[in-house]
């Protein structure tokens, strides 16, 4: 199987290392730092989008660990708050337990592993395939030395002359079949 990375941004080369290398390429600011906190944090909001799971402080502190264990298995916090917001009764008798119930029950299965295998990547102007180790910038090393030039020397002078001679020499012999065909039809086609 092949996968294909695309992009129409301009990246840098520390960008397609990381890429290369399996690191995250995306800028997630919010997903960075300890995934207690994360975690803690985002059961403290929980209550503002499912008012029946109000959670007090000490709650939020015990449930962390479970929410924590979301986010190390790569779930974002949408994630989460939907897996906890969505079918809940009108009524919750605890909400503590009805949050760790759901937190276990509905835990994402952990994240694979690193897929192995060779990266190719081509040449942005020329398309030619190489090693990302070849390819600085996105190009090849003749693309980097001297700009891409397409051949347009185009047919010698001596043959153009003499096919426009013989363009304007059958001119004369197409009007008149031209005129010709008006006069027996009435218009011309």
């Amino acid at each position: 199987m092949q996968r294909t990375y695309f992009s129409r941004t301009a990246r840098p080369d520390a960008w397609w290392q990381s890429l290369v290398r399996g690191e995250s390429t995306e800028s997630e600011p919010e997903r960075s730092g300890d995934p207690e906190r994360r975690a803690y944090v985002a059961l403290a909001r929980l209550s503002h989008r499912v008012p029946q799971l109000t959670l007090s402080d000490h709650a939020c502190e015990e449930l962390a660990p479970y929410a924590a264990e979301w986010f190390r298995r790569g779930a974002s916090e949408d994630r989460l708050m939907n897996a906890l917001g969505l079918i809940v009764p009108k009524v919750v008798h605890s909400p503590f337990r009805f949050v760790q119930a759901k937190l276990l029950r509905e835990l994402p299965p952990p994240l694979p592993a690193p897929r192995q295998g060779v990266l190719v990547m081509e040449c942005a102007e020329c398309g030619v395939p190489g090693a990302p180790a070849a390819l600085p910038g996105g190009l090849c090393r003749p693309c980097r030395s001297e700009p891409h030039v397409r051949d347009r020397r185009g047919l010698p002078a001596d043959v153009v002359r003499g096919k426009a001679a013989r363009i304007r020499h059958d001119l004369p012999k197409r009007a008149d079949r031209t005129r010709d065909r008006t006069a027996r039809h009435g218009t011309a086609r």
